[in-house]
């Protein structure tokens, strides 16, 4: 590495360190940061979107980015021949063959080497929790064992989705290591699985109950092929544990059982799951049965990766992209790698070609959609990776996951507000230990004054502690949520205009049809989102002003989520004829069917109640700081200086949460 630098650079090389490691995955972008050399940095680093894109101010950057690659190659994580493939389009500017003869000699080392930030933070506030609790007081405590089991149960979901065949399976075995998902028992009919770490490894089948069933039914009823599958009785089953090798005699298409099964709980004893990761396998994401597809979406938007897997040998389908820019679209913030499966059914220069095609394709397509949300693009091979463990590029797919749960911006902020709200508590009992100290000092008489006003202060904390927490319990069972009998209401009205305009109107159109129920679904949620949010902030005022807080939070509505509801209805409205029936409560029970199993969930504010519940909580609880007061004034010093070192103790433990 440091022949090739010293080769690019002469002397400019200046003193470099050549351990630094930055995991880079993007073998586009690392040909783009190997183009730089002594010859053409100072024309590079004049182009505004080569320093942004490669996020660099000066050469000195440059070229430690440089060493950033150089070592991603050699812990496997990129790819040198298909850097080559892209240094070959930028050769003019390079200008310096040593790069390319570089390149044409690399083959990675597999270090797998991984910086687990999370992990080290969690050990550190671990380390800190325990010091605590042997210098806060029982009230105190209780706060800070809260936080505690909010870090250890953080969970990390990553989700899978894509076309059927597209060799999921083999990849979750592959990512886990393990073969316990194989042809013989993958699900294979349109069942969410969720595959969690246990000790005991078992699998948990579950079954829809009547009311479910019934409207997947109805909803099967708008498509000819569906209705004819669901022809069919409800048949209760109680969720029942089995062992994996059975898992097929329920999700098989052939099973007369499979129709009625929800979802699929898998529980495996997996090394890489016992970080608190969750695997998501989700069904088709193109279900005509809308219920089904929406859970799918709900879990999709609560993963804190994406996984769309495509075939090498059939990729960015009509369909792939009309679902991936929908969704990109409503879900901005979604970190999204579309995976090209089985690589090695295409040559390699056919595969680099492909992946550039993609790319491409769907940077533009998103454009289109003014959508700029960066998404992420690997390729991979099962079974390359099941002959040798340095191949198939899975080693880098998993590293790209794990960089992207444990050290993710939202992960550290996650961690940053339990830091935070540590270094409140530790803030609170310095405080009141300093108050008994000063009040320490004071000479018997005023001693005992000083004693008798903290405790009447205490005892009167107390209680109001004890009013306030019991008027928090009130707020936060309140619910937001759109109310069925409003969708229900819509769907009576709209069919009965419907109705009267096709005895009016013999020649009405099913787009006609389609564009009252569009709009008269949109003024009910606009009106309905304005409503419920109006109703939020009149409550959290409300509790604010009775639990004596003035607060200055400041809550994100984003009515725009809103449209999410309108495409998802007018996907669905076209892929059927409203008009199929000329019977206005055929016509009211098909828009039953469809309102009634849309997803609402932006009408429940959930984000904004968990925020606002949480600030009041812990507003609260740094309010109410009720510590022990000594009673004789004989044993003072021995206090005083007790107390003395606690507030050192503490002082450093808030300091070491900055650290």
């Amino acid at each position: 590495m440091q022949e090739l630098l010293q080769n690019l650079w002469k002397d400019l090389l200046g003193n470099l360190d050549y351990n630094y490691e930055k995991n880079i995955f993007s073998n586009e972008f690392a040909a783009l940061v190997l183009t730089a050399n002594e010859a053409n940095y100072k024309e590079l680093l004049s182009l505004k979107t080569y320093t942004t894109y490669l996020q660099i101010n000066n050469f000195y950057e440059l070229k430690k980015l440089q060493i950033g690659v150089l070592n991603s190659i050699k812990n496997n994580l990129l790819d040198p021949k298909e850097i080559l493939f892209h240094l070959e389009k930028l050769k003019n500017i390079v200008k310096n063959e040593t790069i390319f003869n570089y390149l044409k000699e690399q083959n990675g080392t597999n270090s797998n080497k991984f910086n687990n930030e999370f992990d080290k933070t969690k050990n550190k506030l671990n380390e800190i929790f325990n010091e605590l609790n042997n210098l806060l007081s029982d009230d105190l405590k209780k706060q800070v064992q809260e936080f505690k089991n909010q870090l250890e149960t953080k969970d990390f979901k990553i989700a899978f989705s894509g076309i059927f065949n597209a060799g999921k399976s083999s990849l979750i075995n592959s990512l886990l290591d393990s073969n316990f998902l194989g042809v013989s028992n993958a699900p294979e009919t349109a069942n969410l699985s969720i595959i969690n770490y246990s000790n005991n490894p078992c699998v948990k089948v579950n079954f829809y109950d009547e009311k479910e069933f019934n409207t997947i039914k109805s909803q099967a009823s708008l498509n000819e092929e569906l209705s004819e599958y669901f022809k069919i009785d409800y048949k209760k089953f109680e969720s029942i544990n089995i062992e994996l090798k059975d898992l097929y005699n329920y999700t098989s298409a052939n099973s007369n059982m499979s129709i009625f099964v929800k979802d699929i709980e898998i529980n495996i004893n997996n090394e890489y799951l016992k970080n608190n990761i969750s695997i998501i396998d989700t069904p088709g994401l193109d279900d005509i049965v809308i219920s089904r597809e929406q859970k799918s979406l709900e879990f999709l938007k609560k993963a804190n990766c994406i996984l769309y897997l495509m075939s090498a040998t059939q990729a960015l389908s009509i369909k792939d992209l009309e679902f991936l820019c929908n969704f990109m679209k409503n879900n901005p913030t979604t970190k999204l790698i579309l995976v090209l499966t089985k690589s090695d059914l295409v040559s390699q220069s056919e595969l680099f070609k492909l992946k550039d095609y993609v790319q491409n394709r769907f940077k533009n397509e998103l454009l289109k959609h003014n959508i700029t949300t960066p998404f992420y693009l690997f390729s991979v091979s099962a079974n390359e990776y099941q002959n040798n463990k340095n191949n198939g590029n899975i080693n880098s797919l998993r590293m790209f996951l794990n960089e992207n749960i444990f050290n993710s911006s939202n992960t550290k902020e996650f961690t940053n507000n339990i830091k935070e709200k540590i270094k409140n508590i530790i803030s609170n009992e310095i405080l009141n230990l300093e108050n008994i100290n000063n009040s320490l000092k004071l000479d018997d008489n005023n001693y005992k004054q000083k004693i008798d006003e903290l405790k009447e202060k205490a005892r009167l904390q107390n209680e109001r502690k004890i009013l306030n927490f019991e008027l928090l319990k009130e707020y936060e069972n309140k619910k937001y949520e759109l109310q069925e009998h409003e969708l229900k209401f819509l769907a009576k009205i709209q069919a009965n205009k419907i109705f009267d305009e096709l005895n009016y109107n013999k020649n009405y159109s099913n787009e006609q049809a389609k564009n009252i129920i569009m709009q008269g679904f949109k003024d009910c949620l606009s009106g309905n989102y304005s409503s419920l949010k109006h109703n939020f902030m009149n409550d959290f005022d409300e509790i604010c002003k009775k639990i004596e807080i003035n607060s200055d939070i400041v809550f994100e509505f984003n009515n725009k989520k809103l449209q999410e509801n309108y495409d998802n209805l007018d996907r669905v409205l076209n892929t059927f004829n409203i008009l199929s029936t000329k019977v206005e409560n055929d016509i009211q029970e098909k828009l039953n069917a469809i309102y009634t199993n849309l997803n609402y969930d932006i009408f429940k504010f959930i984000k904004q109640k968990n925020t606002a519940d949480d600030y009041l909580k812990s507003t609260l609880n740094s309010m109410y700081t009720i510590t022990h007061i000594p009673e004789n004034i004989s044993d003072a010093s021995l206090i005083l200086e007790k107390n003395t070192k606690i507030i050192e103790q503490l002082t450093q433990l808030k300091k070491a949460l900055d650290d």
